[in-house]
């Protein structure tokens, strides 16, 4: 018999996959930090010479993009949910269909909107948060805008459902920066000025989560099956 991967034994050296909150944006908000910090831990890895830099960047960035993707998209579901009552079932239904993509400028535009709402004061009185945001959030996105350049060293696709043959020598490689082989990035400045983008990203969030949950919400308790058929409109 083949010993199976996934085994749900002992305690001692467990992780648990299944313990959540009943919010569905405080979830997003924690997964997206867990993976902020296996960011974090890769590049500091590299850092001290356990694992070399070029094996671990491309998958930093996209844990770090993944993060940034999962935080926005927790402002826009609490969003949402603070917003609930005054919208109908099919206005709070179709609010969802906007966070369907990995486009993080399309979501930031989505989300943005509640930030500046719920957090005008703040932003009023310290503007550069606000703009150390926008600006990271374009840098991931000039950098790997589908999520798909850190995942894959090429994009292999047919254009309009084509069904001719693919000449797999002349696939579109997946390169960053200038295109130059040469090209890198200084894993110290992007650990720490990360941290600092996404302390501001992750702020405001908390900000808004907080105003959520001093108030009632009739969906606060919604079902995870409920959750799943308003996430598939």
């Amino acid at each position: 018999m083949v010993e199976k991967i996934f085994q749900n034994k002992g305690y001692e050296n467990k992780a648990f996959l299944n313990r959540q909150n009943m919010n569905l944006g405080f979830n997003y908000s924690m997964d997206a930090e867990n993976y902020k910090d296996s960011g974090d831990i890769l590049i500091n890895s590299a850092l001290s010479g356990r694992i070399k830099n070029d094996k671990i960047i491309k998958q930093a960035i996209f844990l770090y993009r993944h993060a940034i993707e999962l935080t926005l998209k927790a402002i826009i579901y609490t969003g949402i949910l603070l917003e609930a009552n005054e919208l109908s079932e099919k206005e709070f239904k179709d609010s969802f269909g906007n966070t369907t993509n990995h486009l993080l400028n399309d979501l930031y535009k989505n989300a943005k909107k509640y930030i500046e709402k719920y957090l005008a004061r703040d932003i009023r009185d310290n503007p550069k948060g606000l703009k150390i945001i926008e600006e990271g959030i374009n840098e991931f996105d000039k950098i790997d805008e589908r999520s798909t350049g850190t995942r894959y060293p090429a994009n292999i696709f047919r254009k309009n459902n084509e069904k001719k043959q693919i000449d797999i020598f002349k696939v579109d490689r997946n390169l960053f920066g200038n295109n130059n082989e040469h090209y890198g990035v200084c894993l110290i400045t992007l650990v720490e000025n990360f941290d600092n983008f996404f302390n501001k990203l992750n702020g405001s969030f908390l900000v808004i989560y907080n105003i959520y949950e001093s108030q009632d919400s009739r969906f606060e308790l919604l079902p995870e099956k409920e959750w799943e058929k308003l996430r598939k409109k």
